[in-house]
């Protein structure tokens, strides 16, 4: 297995934040004691905070929330 992955802008939007608009896209494994088998990404909004749904708002979320699993 590799490492995970991150993605994130060459220039930091807010240098306060460094996970500011991260884009993780991660190995299979545990987190937050769930088994993801296939892995999971992250998307994350302009303050580092997990977004529940990036598609629909940026407000942060629970980590059940903000892990969107590979099917």
């Amino acid at each position: 297995m590799g490492e995970d992955v991150n993605v994130r802008p060459y220039t930091p939007i807010n240098p306060m934040y460094p996970d500011a608009n991260l884009i993780r896209v991660t190995q299979p494994g545990v987190s937050g004691g769930v088994f993801y088998p296939k892995g999971y990404v992250r998307f994350y909004n302009s303050y580092g905070q997990p977004m529940n749904n990036p598609q629909v708002n940026t407000n942060p979320g629970s980590n059940n929330n903000t892990h969107f699993v590979f099917q």
